[in-house]
């Protein structure tokens, strides 16, 4: 039996490293860390890229464009199936579009309102100082000392 190490393009993949996705997908790791940070790359509960994320997000690897996959030697009955999931992922990616600008517009709602809200606080807290605020007595002049008392 070979004790070498097995070919890692063989082996079932639940996750990959950000070393072995740059080096599958041909990117640099800082690339893949920036996109982990931005959020275009989710990582899994093991800190860990799921390959369909990489596929989403850079298309299919590059050890894996040359090759041939199964589905596509049946011509007849996987053009009709590939064209509808073309458009149902079109259709899904603009949905996604739709809710990311969503949700980018009421982000910056809430920040503007947020604003506003302090610009109050701040505003509030002012006049209630002056409505507090202790004003000193009224100091009486030396001539009316005796009249008032």
């Amino acid at each position: 039996m070979d004790r070498g190490a097995p070919d890692p393009d063989a082996r079932p993949v639940s996750g990959l490293s950000k070393r072995e996705a740059a080096r599958r997908w041909s990117k640099a790791r800082a690339t893949i860390d920036r996109d982990v940070v931005s959020g275009k790359l989710s990582l899994t509960a093991d800190k860990l890229i799921d390959p369909a994320e990489m596929i989403r997000v850079y298309g299919e690897p590059k050890s894996q464009q040359g090759r041939q996959r199964p589905e596509a030697s049946e011509p007849d009955e996987a053009a009709p199936k590939t064209a509808e999931k073309a458009n149902e992922t079109m259709a899904l990616e603009v949905k996604l579009q739709v809710a990311l600008s969503q949700l980018e517009l009421e982000r910056a709602e809430r920040e503007r309102e947020r604003t506003q809200l302090q610009q109050n606080l701040a505003d509030l807290r002012s006049q209630l100082q002056l409505l507090t605020h202790d004003r000193p007595a009224k100091k009486r002049r030396w001539w009316q000392v005796g009249l008032s008392g």
